[in-house]
């Protein structure tokens, strides 16, 4: 949908209606810079609630009560009026030649809202600039980019409004600068410097130690075959029944019945339009209607399952069974090197065992030096069969411990002869 926009007379200062070259109240033709009016600038709300600009036509009332006069579609112009540059006329789109001196139309500047990045520029250098002008003029942004000696004018301007800053223009400058770059280059150096502090803490250091002395110990393990009493949903071979009984195996979810429940509950409704206009720069607006939207609660009855737990059983079975279990260890251990394993006469296998029979078991073998390390401290550590055969007494070795500490890591990878 369309309205017309508005333009103010310069002579008696009426507010005309867009599609109109010459004020109807005094006869004045529109100015070659006037700027078109929105239906919601003050100076046109005020005239069409006095009635003098409506004439004819519907009426479009927004959300906020603003009044404006519908176009027929078959009055809808296409593209924004264009000012010629031989004699600043504004022209319709729809002419290829100025109405007053018959230029063509070419290196045009239209009458919109769409600006090029240079009128933007100027626009944004002109309203910070310092030409003087009265107190009742006001500033009409330029349509083409300033002039050399313009924009000497403007740097020379900045440069003396510059010059008055205060010290706490200057202060809020400088914190502002801070803020935006030093802190967080600040905070991304102190993160990488706590990370490299931890990682150089608590990263192992290899230290040097001699080997004082040796110890090892061997054991077997002697197991015995005893009466044992179990259960289990199933019987397992061998076992001997003693009894069964009906248990609970597990439990089954099962949906027992619904229950009535509320619950609040929100909603998306549409709660009418905000009205905006877009300036065509004919002389037309399109009106630009997008939907609002309130959240409305309201409370919703559902159906909640219910469930309870079935209890499942199957029957479970008593039993008696033979099991090898560990009775006790046959130990040797010395603090030289000559290792050797306890005497025994106990088989490592029996067929057809009976209850008090013996056998061997599991065999373990345990090895362990004693270091000297750079801080003058005994330290006993647990290494493999190889490493520990392959010492001597006071030969030099190194290890891994943390970095305020002379105590090895216990890992026996971290024990390397070095010669």
């Amino acid at each position: 949908m369309r309205v017309w926009s508005y333009w103010k007379c310069d002579y008696c200062s009426s507010i005309v209606r867009g599609d109109l070259r010459n004020c109807p109240n005094c006869g004045g033709a529109i100015s070659n810079d006037a700027e078109y009016l929105m239906p919601d600038n003050p100076e046109v709300i005020e005239a069409i609630n006095n009635g003098t600009i409506l004439t004819s036509g519907k009426i479009h009332t927004d959300e906020k009560g603003i009044k404006s006069e519908i176009i027929d579609e078959k009055d809808y112009k296409t593209g924004p009026n264009w000012k010629c540059l031989s004699c600043g006329s504004q022209n319709w789109n729809n002419l290829d030649r100025c109405e007053s001196c018959g230029a063509p139309r070419s290196n045009i500047d239209h009458f919109s809202n769409e600006k090029s990045e240079e009128t933007k520029i100027s626009e944004n250098l002109i309203a910070k600039s310092s030409y003087p002008r009265t107190n009742d003029e006001k500033i009409k942004p330029s349509l083409t980019y300033p002039k050399a000696s313009d924009r000497d004018y403007i740097k020379e301007s900045i440069e003396k409004n510059t010059s008055k800053l205060s010290m706490s223009d200057i202060l809020s400058g400088i914190w502002m600068w801070i803020t935006n770059h030093v802190k967080p280059i600040v905070i991304t150096f102190i993160f990488l410097t706590l990370v490299a502090f931890f990682t150089w803490l608590f990263w192992p250091v290899t230290r040097e130690a001699s080997v004082r002395s040796f110890r090892w110990q061997y054991d077997i393990s002697v197991e015995e075959f005893r009466e044992c009493h179990e259960s289990d949903w199933s019987l397992p071979s061998g076992a001997q029944l003693e009894y069964t009984r009906n248990e609970i195996h597990h439990y089954d979810h099962v949906l027992d019945h619904y229950e009535t429940r509320t619950r609040q509950c929100s909603r998306q409704v549409q709660d009418g339009y905000d009205t905006s206009y877009r300036n065509l720069g004919n002389g037309q607006v399109e009106v630009v209607q997008t939907p609002r939207y309130r959240t409305e609660y309201y409370t919703e009855t559902y159906q909640e399952p219910v469930y309870v737990d079935v209890p499942v059983y199957r029957t479970k079975y008593y039993y008696e069974i033979g099991r090898w279990k560990y009775n006790y260890s046959l130990t040797t251990s010395g603090n030289d090197k000559n290792t050797y394993w306890h005497e025994t006469d106990l088989p490592t296998t029996v067929n057809n065992p009976v209850y008090g029979d013996d056998k061997q078991g599991p065999r373990y073998e345990h090895y362990y030096i004693t270091i000297l390390n750079e801080n003058e401290e005994y330290s006993e550590i647990t290494v493999n069969g190889s490493t520990w055969y392959s010492l001597e007494p006071y030969q030099k070795i190194t290890y891994k411990s943390f970095r305020f500490s002379h105590n090895p890591i216990t890992n026996i990878e971290n024990v390397v002869s070095n010669g």
